[in-house]
């Protein structure tokens, strides 16, 4: 049996995420920030080998690496850390909505998928309305661009699966940080967490530069 590069590079990159199982109260981790933000450099490092458009490269290495300074950021506690991260991950967004919308086409199959991502966006609108108070207004604009940017993935051109796989999981990932800060803990948060972002940042950035081909599984 035959592997591409890109399934094996995948379970890698969710394999690192279960390393915060172990790690428990990473804040008190001096390493934390290099740990946590290691998968992305990693990807980044892969999509610059593997690029066939500078320009979409740049866009898209300055998505992970805004990603990545959110990452670091959310490993300290406190308001301005929440804060600093979602301005991060905001500004990671728009770069990758900036891309996504020039194949934007709205497919009446996705009627389901859309219909979800604007039901998590409501719901995310009324969970930082409701439960993060100060913080409010950065959250909403946040989570407004993300699910903005998940529904243009599910509206493309070339209807990659890939890409809107990597966006819900992205738009999942951020509802179970919400709803573990404002409603109630969730248990195994920390992996649920980070092997969805890991995830999504993966297939994201991969399709987006169109540098790894679906994954294929085959057997000789």
């Amino acid at each position: 049996m035959s592997v591409s590069r890109s399934f094996v590079l995948v379970y890698f990159l969710s394999a690192l995420s279960s390393i915060w199982v172990f790690l428990g109260d990473y804040h008190d981790f001096v390493f934390a920030p290099v740990v946590k933000c290691m998968p992305i450099w990693l990807l980044l490092g892969y999509l610059i080998y593997a690029s066939n458009s500078i320009f979409r490269t740049v866009f898209i290495g300055l998505g992970l690496l805004c990603g990545s300074l959110g990452d670091a950021v959310l490993c300290y506690p406190g308001k301005s850390a929440l804060a600093g991260g979602a301005l991060f991950f905001l500004i990671a967004q728009l770069f990758y909505s900036s891309l996504l919308i020039k194949n934007f086409k709205y497919e009446a199959a996705s009627l389901y998928r859309n219909l979800f991502v604007f039901v998590a966006w409501i719901f995310l609108c009324f969970t930082s309305f409701v439960g993060l108070h100060d913080l409010k207004i950065i959250f909403i604009v946040y989570v407004t661009a993300l699910c903005f940017m998940t529904f243009l993935a599910q509206n493309q051109v070339n209807n990659d699966s890939y890409l809107m796989v990597g966006a819900l999981s992205f738009l999942i990932s951020d509802s179970l940080i919400l709803f573990d800060i404002v409603w109630c803990p969730i248990e195994f948060r920390v992996f649920l967490v980070f092997s969805t972002y890991y995830l999504a940042q993966f297939f994201i950035a991969t399709r987006l530069q169109g540098s790894v081909a679906p994954i294929i599984i085959s057997r000789t």
